[in-house]
């Protein structure tokens, strides 16, 4: 599924690949009258999650063409998962995340539910969104690095999505910059970050191929990597013409990666790993006249005598038997003569 590229105020294209799931849950919009582009990644199996993705994108199309922020396309996109389950259009359970960006001019607003991401490339990586999961949390609170929340065996847990949680509940990150020549942006589901590391994608995003080649690479390379999941990227771009004001307003970022040297910055420092607990077990109480030994000790020492102490032991017990051997014989003799 591929997307024409859009006109001003950016050029953008979306691609998205089923990978190694029998259907797919993504779902994107690239709107170039509007100035929207969004990437949904549906939860709830087949009719279930592309339902909520779908319905995510078509939502926020019609309600920022009618003046609505990001924020209340969003809000209204949740209740309106909710009634396609109550309606049966859906299956119960489905949900969706949501990464969007909203341009006026050069300047853009990001919102975001869930773990699909928001990143931009001016030289560095950059993330400018946070997931609402369970391994950022540990990242952000220095508990585990980003490459062990690539492979964390809970990495797909995620706290916050499009019709998981009443509107009360409905936690909805932002964002906020301006667009410079020669940046390129990318939204994306988490099929992709999870199997391209940073590098990986700088690599892509670097090469200087058009923004469809690019985004068909970066989709490829998750699945040929090892992808299993739905995989959907936007790349944009800002328009030679696109007027830049002097003053333009920096984004905040999660963290940013330099390619230089592969070092991330803007990231809590590690806690150092708790060691393994080591039981401590009392030296047992030994009975009157016995020697206890970790290990063998040097000659002259408590195993030197110990096994001297043996040797006699021994002896006099060879003795006794001795002993006993010579007096049962002449016992033998004697009784042997008085029969006679």
């Amino acid at each position: 599924m591929t997307q024409p590229p859009t006109a001003t105020p950016v050029r953008a294209f979306g691609y998205t690949d089923v990978g190694q799931r029998s259907h797919n849950e993504d779902f994107f919009l690239v709107n170039e009258n509007i100035g929207l582009m969004v990437v949904a990644d549906g939860v709830g199996g087949h009719h279930g999650g592309e339902v909520a993705s779908r319905i995510t994108c078509e939502v926020l199309d019609r309600e920022i063409a009618a003046g609505s922020t990001l924020e209340q396309g969003i809000k209204v996109a949740n209740v309106e998962v909710f009634e396609a389950v109550a309606q049966e259009l859906g299956r119960p359970g489905m949900a969706s995340t949501v990464v969007a960006l909203l341009f006026e001019g050069p300047a853009w607003i990001l919102a975001w539910v869930g773990d699909s991401r928001a990143y931009l490339w001016d030289g560095q990586l950059g993330l400018l969104s946070q997931d609402h999961s369970l391994v950022e949390s540990l990242v952000q609170t220095g508990q585990i690095s980003i490459e062990e929340a690539r492979v964390h065996p809970k990495k797909n847990v995620i706290e916050q999505a499009i019709g998981l949680q009443g509107e009360d509940n409905l936690r909805i990150g932002s964002n906020y910059g301006e667009l410079q020549p020669g940046q390129l942006m990318m939204l994306c589901s988490d099929g992709l970050n999870d199997v391209l590391d940073s590098e990986s994608i700088v690599n892509i995003l670097s090469s200087g191929g058009t923004l469809e080649e690019r985004a068909e690479e970066l989709v490829q390379s998750a699945v040929d990597n090892g992808g299993r999941d739905n995989t959907t990227v936007v790349l944009l771009e800002a328009v030679a013409e696109l007027a830049v004001s002097e003053d333009a307003r920096d984004p905040d970022f999660v963290w940013r990666y330099n390619p230089e040297d592969k070092s991330y910055s803007g990231l809590p420092e590690l806690k150092p790993k708790p060691k393994a607990a080591v039981r401590k077990i009392a030296p047992m109480s030994a009975p009157q006249g016995t020697v206890l030994m970790k290990s063998p000790v040097a000659p002259g020492g408590a195993l030197e005598a110990a096994n001297a102490q043996e040797r006699k032991s021994r002896n006099r017990l060879y003795l006794w038997v001795v002993l006993g051997l010579a007096v049962g014989v002449l016992v033998a003799g004697g009784l042997s003569y008085i029969t006679r």
